[in-house]
């Protein structure tokens, strides 16, 4: 698999989360990619760490089982408690897809919006 998806020149998530898993640090990822030539299609310059941090966290939020057992071998607090760690995702989702249309439906595929209602429901203007 690649990291760049070709068409859209854009980073690929599961291929960003995995580099992040093994390089420890958002910075190293960044480095990494640049040194491989993969570099923003706008700017020309390497991807800031946001965009790394981001393409990261949509893989988390679209495959959360499997991102949650690599959080629980690094000892992250909130992946051991299942309310803890989908409010966190929750969260997450809120801050990296933005559209509340887009967050609804995500909430309804991961099967979290009739018990997380009490979470997101304030948050979202629901």
């Amino acid at each position: 698999m690649t990291i760049v998806r070709s068409k859209t020149s854009k980073l690929h998530p599961e291929e960003v989360f995995r580099l992040w898993i093994e390089l420890d640090t958002l910075d190293k990822v960044r480095g990494n990619l640049a040194e491989k030539g993969y570099l923003n299609p706008k700017t020309k310059r390497p991807y800031s760490k946001m965009a790394v941090y981001y393409n990261a966290m949509r893989y988390v939020l679209e495959e959360p089982d499997i991102a949650r057992e690599y959080y629980k071998k690094y000892n992250a607090d909130y992946a051991f408690d299942d309310d803890i760690w989908n409010e966190w995702l929750i969260e997450k989702a809120i801050w990296i897809y933005k559209n509340r249309t887009r967050i609804l439906l995500w909430l309804r595929r991961m099967g979290l919006d009739e018990k997380y209602k009490y979470f997101y429901v304030d948050r979202l203007g629901v």
